[in-house]
């Protein structure tokens, strides 16, 4: 259980990380302007997904899935394309880092501007340092 806790203390951490680098990207997102972040797993996107939910309410944010049910923070790659192309709100892509999917050219770098993870790991570990 303990070992539980401390991994969900460290991504909690990465996912404060995301949320204070990128803030100013995500508060500025408007209409038509699309997002996506890799590299993490599901577990990791679920807790993610729900601090940008509550943080960010006026961006659409999902986590891909290739069959996705009913609970809304799921989308298929197929509707997510669709979705896309109404730029309707800011969007934003959480996509486990084990996806692969036949649509996955069409949210390439190209069309989502990609959060990048790079040196997340490298700052935690510079800030709990400075922490300790």
């Amino acid at each position: 259980m303990e070992t539980l806790q401390k991994v969900n203390t460290y991504y909690q951490k990465i996912i404060e990380l995301i949320l204070e680098l990128y803030n100013d990207d995500l508060q500025k997102a408007i209409p038509g302007h699309c997002m996506k972040i890799t590299g993490l797993g599901q577990n990791e996107l679920e807790l993610l997904w729900e601090e940008l939910n509550e943080k960010y309410p006026k961006i659409d944010t999902y986590i891909i899935k290739n069959e996705p049910d009913d609970n809304h923070k799921y989308i298929s790659p197929t509707k997510l394309i669709e979705y896309r192309n109404k730029q309707k709100a800011p969007l934003l892509v959480l996509i486990p880092s084990n996806s692969r999917t036949a649509a996955e050219d069409s949210y390439g770098n190209a069309t989502f501007k990609e959060i990048s993870l790079d040196g997340i790991e490298e700052r935690l570990k510079k800030s709990l340092i400075k922490c300790s």
